[in-house]
């Protein structure tokens, strides 16, 4: 899935080389059919925070994740609402990276 990701990122259409905020409804096609990809990436955040009941990211899923976060490409706020599990709809998004990424 993390391929997936890197694709989404770099699809004109989508992340368009500029980031990987899925929003967390957000679907990729691939191959025909129609990959949830933006609540994989919620799960991965879950994981990354250690919250809910998601077994804790794997050294290398981690940096990897890490990587994209450090490269700017990926928003991570352990603070953010919906990296708490708490409904979004309501709360503004933390980090201003010009698309809807909520």
């Amino acid at each position: 899935m993390y391929d997936l990701l890197l694709e989404w990122r770099d699809h004109p259409y989508y992340g368009d080389g500029q980031h990987c905020n899925v929003p967390a409804r957000g679907t990729y096609p691939k191959g025909g059919y129609v990959v949830e990809l933006g609540g994989w990436l919620q799960t991965q955040r879950f994981r990354l925070g250690g919250l809910g009941r998601a077994r804790p990211l794997a050294d290398d899923e981690r940096s990897r994740l890490q990587q994209l976060i450090d490269s700017g490409h990926l928003f991570y706020d352990p603070n953010h609402p919906s990296n708490r599990g708490e409904h979004i709809e309501d709360a503004p998004y933390a980090h201003d990276t010009g698309h809807d990424c909520t």
